[in-house]
């Protein structure tokens, strides 16, 4: 009787959980998400080399599908060396471009993102554009390898290494962009500074939504400072590419019928892969942000964001709080100036 009577409650409060969380999405498609929206931007990429992580599916593959189409030489980057090699054939296929390259590239190492950039710089002399697009959600609130919360590392310091570390073939390539795939969750963030201390941050055990929002402030926030220190030619601006219907959202040890149900109702209510690549191509093409840097995209257009991206004693902050993180964690006397 009692373990029925228990099931019985453990069945309605996931049904009120999926309800509210549905309600939210419906809130959120409503009152933030256009459709339709696309990068009418027509450049040609011929001579150019980029860059994309994560580049093997969703919106990364979408974003390096459009560009692949513009002529240039593509690099796209998977954890997964296999998913990335499918990924590369499938653009050749489709795009009828040749020159397509693909690697393998984990932004939960240090180590790894060091030798990626020692292997990319012997293999290609150029970088014209740079796209950090691959992230994570949902992920265990655990620890790299590197001593920081996984999904902080993944979405915002390595990838800040990786832009740091690739600057000088950025410098050589001008006029050249940074171009960073960040999210709306940001205004959902609980973040203090403190919270770069990764033991503290494990300590308070949030959730990996809010998680996934701090790391995307983060990224925000170092972008705008980065912004600032680039020398003319290069310019970075962050973007939001809408909410897509993609799985990134769902974890995997979620109940496969809830699973099923959000996933269904995501594809009703939010973007496409193809519609969610938008900005970000329209960030690497669009030639009226020529010159244009430290901005924040939506909807391929100029938009305001959190009010902490104007704030700069704050991004300073998050800038020198990044860098020494990050030196704290190399092993090597590895550049970063």
């Amino acid at each position: 009787m009692v373990l029925s009577v228990l099931l019985q409650c453990g069945i309605l409060f996931c049904v009120c959980v999926v309800v509210f969380t549905i309600i939210f999405m419906i809130y959120i498609r409503l009152s933030e998400e256009r459709f339709n929206v696309k990068c009418k931007c027509t450049p040609r990429l011929d001579g150019k080399t980029v860059l994309l992580t994560g580049g093997s599916s969703g919106i990364g593959l979408e974003t390096a599908r459009n560009l692949a189409r513009r002529g240039p030489r593509l690099i796209i980057t998977c954890v997964n060396e296999k998913a990335a090699k499918a990924a590369a054939e499938d653009l050749i296929a489709t795009t009828g471009n040749k020159d397509i390259h693909y690697r393998q590239l984990d932004l939960s190492s240090f180590d790894n993102v060091q030798n990626f950039v020692k292997d990319f710089n012997e293999s290609f002399d150029k970088l014209h554009i740079l796209v950090n697009n691959a992230g994570i959600s949902n992920a265990d609130n655990t620890l790299t390898k590197d001593g920081i919360e996984n999904t902080m590392q993944v979405n915002h310091v390595a990838p800040a290494l990786l832009t740091l570390l690739l600057l000088p073939k950025l410098d050589a390539s001008k006029p050249s962009r940074i171009v960073a795939v960040s999210s709306k969750a940001c205004k959902y963030a609980d973040f203090t500074l403190k919270d770069l201390n990764s033991a503290y941050y494990i300590g308070r055990s949030l959730s990996s939504w809010k998680r996934y929002a701090n790391s995307k402030l983060c990224g925000l926030l170092w972008t705008k400072a980065l912004s600032r220190r680039l020398p003319e030619g290069i310019t970075t601006n962050a973007l939001h590419p809408g909410i897509i219907s993609t799985k990134i959202y769902v974890s995997e040890k979620c109940n496969p019928v809830i699973k099923s149900l959000f996933l269904f109702v995501l594809g009703k209510l939010f973007k496409t892969t193809e519609e969610g690549a938008q900005t970000s191509i329209h960030s690497c093409v669009s030639p009226h942000l020529e010159g244009v840097s430290g901005q924040y995209l939506s909807e391929c257009e100029v938009s305001k964001t959190v009010p902490a991206f104007e704030d700069f004693e704050y991004t300073e902050e998050i800038w020198k709080a990044t860098r020494s993180l990050i030196v704290s964690r190399l092993t090597n006397d590895t550049d970063l100036s």
